[in-house]
This record gives C-alpha cells, sequence and structure tokens, in this order.
C-alpha cells in the first residue's frame, strides 16, 4: 500500500482547482454538479516529495489518483530492468487500472516534482461506477488504452 503524505481535508480554497481538474477529466467532464460534488465528498488530498513512489507494480491496487500539482512518472518491469512509459502531470489520473479488474498495479509511479493527489478510495471508486454505467464504459475504454501501451511497451 501506498505511504500516504500529509492527508488533508479538501479546503475552499482547492475547491476552485479541483473542479477545473476534474471537469479536465475526459469520462468526468459529463458529470452534473451534484455528481462532482458528490465525487469531491469522497476524495481525499495527499502529498508526495519528490522521489517518493505513489504506486508499485505488482502491490495490490487500493486507489486512484487525480494530479493537482506536480509530474509524475509512470515505469514498467521490462526483463531485468524497468523501462519509463509516460509522465503524467495536473489534470491527469492513475490507479484505475488494477481497481477495475480487481488486480495487482500495473506499473509503478514515482513523483518528479513535489505533487499533490486527490485519491478516491477502492470502495468509493467502486460505488461511483455502479453509480454512473456510463462513466464505468469510458473508464474501460481509457483503461484498454493503457493497458495496450503496456503489453507493447513490454514487447519492444
Amino acid at each position: 500500500m501506498a505511504r500516504k503524505k500529509l492527508v488533508k481535508e479538501i479546503e475552499e480554497k482547492e475547491l476552485a482547482n479541483l473542479d477545473a481538474i476534474l471537469r479536465g477529466v475526459n469520462f468526468l467532464a459529463q458529470f452534473s454538479i451534484s455528481e462532482l460534488e458528490k465525487l469531491i465528498s469522497r476524495l481525499k488530498k495527499v502529498s508526495f516529495k519528490k522521489g517518493e513512489v505513489v504506486i508499485r507494480e505488482g502491490e495490490t491496487g487500493d486507489s486512484f489518483y487525480f494530479i493537482s500539482k506536480g509530474k509524475v512518472s509512470v515505469w514498467i518491469k521490462k526483463g531485468m530492468g524497468r523501462s519509463l512509459l509516460k509522465y503524467l502531470g495536473p489534470g491527469e489520473y492513475f490507479g484505475e487500472m488494477a481497481l477495475l479488474i480487481g488486480g495487482r498495479r500495473n506499473a509503478t509511479v514515482v513523483v518528479e516534482e513535489d505533487a499533490d493527489f486527490f485519491m478516491l478510495s477502492k470502495e468509493d471508486f467502486r460505488s461511483m461506477l455502479l453509480e454512473n454505467p456510463r462513466l464505468m464504459d469510458m473508464i474501460i475504454r481509457t483503461s484498454e488504452v493503457r493497458r495496450a501501451e503496456l503489453v507493447m511497451e513490454r514487447e519492444k
């Protein structure tokens, strides 16, 4: 399980930033205000410092992250080493794949610049999907693209 640093309640001044981040996420753009408010009420703010591992490949998935500030790198095991898959920044997200299929993490995510995230627990993620069937379809499509990227990178 990832070490959670500086867990905070979401402050009023962060709500505007969070709303903008969530509206920028492709599968949340069609959410109503009440749906977004419900999602926001389930989020926790967590912060990590440069060099810290947020999630590790092979671990059981227990949370989903929206990036508020900072930059992370996504790494996968390849042969005896590891390979950089991509960088993610504000407005992007990670951690959904293991939660969708109930499996293990497919990649390791490392903080490249001090970062703040809004984290959704596995239980709240699943509740959100059950309450919003169209959301599940959109996340599954995104997850399939990411899985294909992983397979292609491992086969290089």
